[in-house]
C-alpha cells in the first residue's frame, strides 16, 4: 500500500497499476465521518441557547488533522484530533460526538 505522502515506487510498471494501487489506498486510508451537535450557551439565560449540528473528517494521518464543518455559520475549522475539537464546543455549550461509519 502507498501511503498518502509516499513516493511513487519504481516498481509500477504502468498507469493501470498505479491506478490500481491509488484506488486501493483510497479504500484503506479513508477517513472516518463524524458529526458534533448540540446547543450552545446563551448570554441571556432566560433565553434558550442555539442548537447546531456539524459534520468532519477525521483524517487520522500522522499530523492528526480533523476537519469540520458547520453548516449554520459556515465555518471550517481544523484540529489535531475529534477530542480536542470536542472539548473546544463543549466550553460553548452541550456538546456531544458521534461517529457515522
Amino acid at each position: 500500500m502507498l501511503g498518502p505522502t509516499d513516493e511513487i515506487p519504481a516498481i509500477v510498471a504502468n498507469r493501470e497499476e498505479l491506478l490500481t494501487l491509488l484506488k486501493a489506498d483510497a479504500e484503506y486510508f479513508q477517513p472516518r465521518l463524524f458529526a458534533i451537535y448540540g446547543i450552545r450557551n446563551s448570554i441571556d439565560t432566560s433565553q434558550p441557547g442555539a442548537p447546531y449540528l456539524g459534520w468532519g473528517l477525521d483524517l487520522h494521518g500522522d499530523d492528526g488533522v480533523v476537519v469540520f464543518v458547520d453548516p449554520r455559520d459556515g465555518g471550517t475549522h481544523c484540529s489535531e484530533s475529534t477530542e480536542r475539537l470536542l472539548t473546544l464546543y463543549q466550553r460553548l455549550g452541550e456538546a456531544h460526538l458521534v461517529w457515522l461509519d
